[in-house]
């Protein structure tokens, strides 16, 4: 309900849930991008496909992990900054993992690109149960 007692309009809830379809699809867009890098990554620092996988499996796993994290703390502490900051930690690590010197340096943008993306879902799960 507003301040007036009434509650939002369908199509401010429409808007709403739009955005936040859209801020997911750019947030898991980020996750997606890394194995496709990994031919590059393999050519450039000379990895074996056993070190290219590293980089896959640690963003799925710490942001599958993550999650469990956040939504215990989003239902403790509420989650509204998560929602703007993962995506955006999501997007600064993982946007410039291409830039990164060595895989060595590549492990923890990875991982914390993937805590970035892993902030975001639970409160965003939670806001499209409330719209």
């Amino acid at each position: 309900m507003n301040d007036a007692g009434r509650t939002k309009s369908p199509d401010i809830k429409k808007g709403q849930a739009t955005v936040l379809a859209a801020g997911h699809l750019i947030n898991d867009t980020y996750g997606g991008f890394i194995a496709p890098l990994l031919p590059y990554f393999v050519v450039r620092w000379g990895l074996s496909l056993a070190e290219a996988g590293i980089l896959v499996t640690a963003f799925f796993t710490v942001a599958n992990f993550a999650q469990l994290f956040f939504g215990w703390l989003t239902d403790r502490r509420g989650g509204r900054w998560f929602l703007s900051g993962g995506v955006f930690v999501a997007a600064i690590f993982l946007g410039s993992l291409g830039a990164v010197p060595s895989f060595w340096w590549a492990i923890p943008w990875v991982v914390v690109g993937a805590v970035g993306a892993a902030a975001f879902h639970p409160p965003a799960a939670a806001l499209v149960h409330r719209l």
